[in-house]
């Protein structure tokens, strides 16, 4: 039996119309969302801890995010970047 690399597999479910194929983009924006609130942290020149003392959550919780093992929230992704003085933008587009 021919084996598959994980791309092979990652890309079969993602190409696939399954719940799996939904489930796996959302998987994928919830790691965009915590690369991107990692690379504000660092671009404004904050630790995980300041960070959190900044925004009233807990060093933990920003660890979660951006590890990506915690699934954010809208509301609570909001705030953190609000009270670094930025906003949310985002675009739907057709997939």
């Amino acid at each position: 039996m021919p084996t598959k690399s994980f791309n092979d597999i990652y890309n079969d479910i993602k190409n696939s119309d399954t719940e799996r194929a939904i489930h796996l983009e959302q998987l994928d924006e919830q790691l965009k969302a915590s690369v991107l609130l990692s690379e504000l942290r660092e671009r404004e020149g904050y630790t995980q801890k300041e960070l959190a003392e900044k925004v009233g959550k807990t060093q933990t919780t920003i660890a979660r995010i951006e590890s990506g093992s915690m699934n954010v929230t809208f509301d609570t992704l909001a705030e953190i970047v609000n009270r670094l003085g930025y906003k949310i933008e985002f675009t739907i587009v057709q997939a």
